[in-house]
């Protein structure tokens, strides 16, 4: 809260705190509400669903006819509902599914009159994706109206993930609870479903706060894929009375400390409890983790592990308690808690007590690890930790590291860096039929070049350019880089009837780079998807051909894209780098040095046209162990960079989590730590 923030800070000098940990977002979703972001300058599409039993048409009244302000215009008149009820799927034509709307004023929203149609009568929702505050609200929704996700041709399958935090960037309709309130119940129940919820005040500054005599100065902020670490000096003015009885009492820190507890001690070096006069500056961090979801707990174990691990290495051991905090210092900050005790007490004695451990901390507070959800996860945490281990070397030690790990063992004709691959592929989700059901729909068949190597629901980056008949699926899969979340879509080679999807995907999710490592082959309908001179058009998608140029084993290529629907949003321009020097024959590419170069190539296209912020659309034949080893070997050096160090295994399950057959051969596997010894070797 805004009036405790001073004594946050208070309590941080006080425990001589050298690490905040903090597991929320400051914002966070409600359970009635999932927040969506649309990409900017885009055609949306309307969506009706409604709660109906059997086969109907449903009349909606035109948005334009609502009060002034930022209004939406609907072209249609008429959406045919099939078979839709209360939690099923609706399926919606796509025909119908069409309209430019801007965003109105949610103050100044009023509610359409809504008619009556069936023996049920029908309340119906009209809605777009739009950033949370902001809806066009015209109609009433349907009782229990589906929580779905935007499709273009059907309704819908939920799916929330936004970058950094827990909900996706395409569009979502709302789960709603309610039973079917009259109109005038409305302006009491929208804005309570709408609102997103502050989990936790910025108590922190952008540059420079003073609070009381406390000065808080934000130094540096390094940002990754799945959590931010931020610098601040802190300095204080000291005039303290004595504080000294609780310590001269034997009273001892504990090596944690949530911030609703707040004992009081003298600061270190004042042996009677005293401190007059003195100025004093001190460094602390912030390790904020935004990997966490707004609801539930992470899919995987492996990003709050590694944020675990960076929090021990960059704590100093002679400082106070860290400061753990969620939004109510229970349920994630007891997760953090209890991993952090796990595995030191792994490491200390080769055993762990989590039941134990967690029931401890309850004595203590109420609702320490708050749902079995969050249990579950601790062990699977844990489990996860003690299989794999601390994978991460120090870049001085990876010669001599990797030359022992390939040494054979006589008598087992196995290598550690074989245990370790055998290792991966045994804590490698495997994904069910029902992770994959938008891939498996009958329409999609058509879509995947291989009905083995599917894309999960969860990783979908959805298709939004509207282009006549065509679904928004595409066999494609978001990826994190090490310090940029879904900064790589991974795909497979378009087929002859997916290169407008193709082209709608880097639109869409404003990609500025293309990597191609296979060959063009049409016996294997793999086409020629781009212009060697001129202009192509797919769909609405115009692809210019600007230049090309041929370096070694990559030919680059500069294209110029644009909706040609839409030319009010302008264009953009993409790079395509297709590298030569892997042979379909080969499962490895020829020279470390040459890949090492594409790597350094995109890099610098990423950097200098548009700040690193652009996706990077990878694709192989299938989209699989190419894919991932250029993505794998992406993330190592982004580690070197910034870390000094290798972690190949964390780079290749963080991938594997979202798709299991990234990196999929020992010798591709061993490949990435060979290209890491090459950007060792090469300064």
């Amino acid at each position: 809260m805004q009036e405790t923030i001073y004594d946050f800070w208070r309590m941080v000098w006080h425990e001589s705190t050298a690490s905040i940990i903090m597991v929320t977002n400051l914002v966070e979703v409600g359970r009635g509400l999932s927040l969506s972001e649309m990409p900017s300058r885009h055609r949306v599409s309307l969506l009706a669903i409604v709660w109906w039993e059997g086969t109907s048409s449903v009349f909606l009244t035109p948005a334009d006819s609502c009060t002034p302000g930022r209004k939406g215009k609907v072209t249609f008149t008429r959406i045919s509902v099939m078979n839709c009820k209360l939690g099923s799927e609706a399926i919606l034509p796509m025909r119908v599914c069409s309209a430019e709307l801007c965003l109105w004023d949610f103050g100044e929203r009023t509610v359409e009159q809504v008619k009556t149609l069936g023996p049920r009568g029908g309340w119906y929702l009209l809605t777009t994706g739009t950033t949370w505050g902001s809806l066009p609200l015209s109609q009433l929704p349907a009782r229990g109206a589906l929580r779905a996700e935007y499709t273009l041709d059907a309704g819908m399958r939920m799916c929330a993930r936004k970058r950094g935090t827990g909900s996706w960037d395409h569009q979502l309709i709302t789960r709603y609870d309610h039973q079917a309130p009259l109109p005038p119940a409305v302006e009491e129940q929208w804005p309570a479903a709408l609102r997103s919820k502050v989990k936790c005040c910025k108590y922190w500054p952008d540059d420079t706060e003073i609070y009381k005599d406390i000065k808080v100065t934000l130094i540096e902020t390094e940002l990754l894929a799945e959590y931010v670490i931020r610098t601040f000096a802190v300095e204080k003015q000291f005039s303290f009375p004595a504080l000294g009885s609780l310590a001269a009492s034997g009273y001892v820190a504990p090596s944690w400390l949530l911030i609703v507890y707040f004992p009081l001690f003298s600061p270190p070096g004042c042996a009677d409890g005293r401190q007059r006069g003195v100025h004093e500056i001190r460094e602390i961090r912030q390790f904020h983790f935004t990997g966490w979801p707004d609801h539930g707990v992470p899919y995987h174990a492996t990003g709050l592990l590694g944020f675990v691990r960076q929090v021990k290495s960059k704590s100093p051991p002679s400082a106070g308690p860290l400061v753990v905090h969620c939004s109510a210092g229970a349920g994630r900050t007891g997760c953090f808690i209890v991993i952090d005790i796990m595995l030191d007490m792994a490491e200390r004695e080769g055993v762990v007590d989590i039941y134990n451990c967690v029931r401890e901390l309850r004595s203590r507070r109420v609702n320490m690890v708050q749902t079995e959800e969050q249990y579950v996860f601790i062990h699977d945490a844990i489990l996860e930790a003690c299989l794999c281990g601390d994978t991460s070397v120090p870049a001085s030690q990876v010669r001599s590291l990797y030359y022992d790990m390939n040494k054979l063992d006589p008598q087992t004709n196995s290598s550690q860096i074989k245990e370790e691959f055998r290792t991966l592929n045994m804590v490698t989700p495997t994904l069910r039929v029902e992770d994959c059901s938008i891939a498996l729909l009958p329409r999609n068949h058509e879509k995947n070049r291989c009905m083995d190597v599917l894309p999960p629901d969860r990783c979908l980056p959805f298709l939004i350019t509207i282009d006549g008949e065509s679904s928004n699926y595409i066999n494609a899969a978001l990826m994190d880089s090490y310090k940029q979340p879904s900064a790589f879509i991974v795909t497979q080679h378009p087929l002859p009837n997916t290169v407008k999807d193709f082209w709608r995907l880097v639109l869409d999710y404003h990609c500025t780079s293309v990597v191609m490592l296979n060959d063009v082959d049409p016996a294997q309908l793999c086409p020629q998807y781009w212009p060697e001179n001129g202009v192509h058009r797919h769909g609405p998608i115009q692809v210019e051909f600007v230049s090309a140029d041929l370096e070694e084993d990559i030919i680059s290529r500069i294209f110029r894209i644009y909706n040609a629907a839409r030319p009010q949003d302008g264009y953009r321009m993409v790079q395509q780098f297709q590298f030569l020097g892997w042979p379909m024959y080969r499962d490895t590419p020829v020279s470390k040095r040459s890949f090492l170069k594409l790597i350094r190539q995109v890099d610098k296209w990423q950097e200098e046209y548009n700040g690193g912020e652009g996706r990077t659309v990878v694709h192989c034949l299938n989209g699989g162990g190419r894919s991932g080893t250029f993505c794998a070997i992406s993330i190592v050096c982004e580690m070197l960079r910034h870390q000094r160090t290798v972690d190949v295994f964390h780079a290749v399950k963080t991938l594997r989590n979202n798709k299991p057959n990234m990196v999929d051969l020992l010798d591709q596997y061993k490949f990435c730590y060979e290209v890491a010894l090459e950007y060792l070797n090469s300064g």
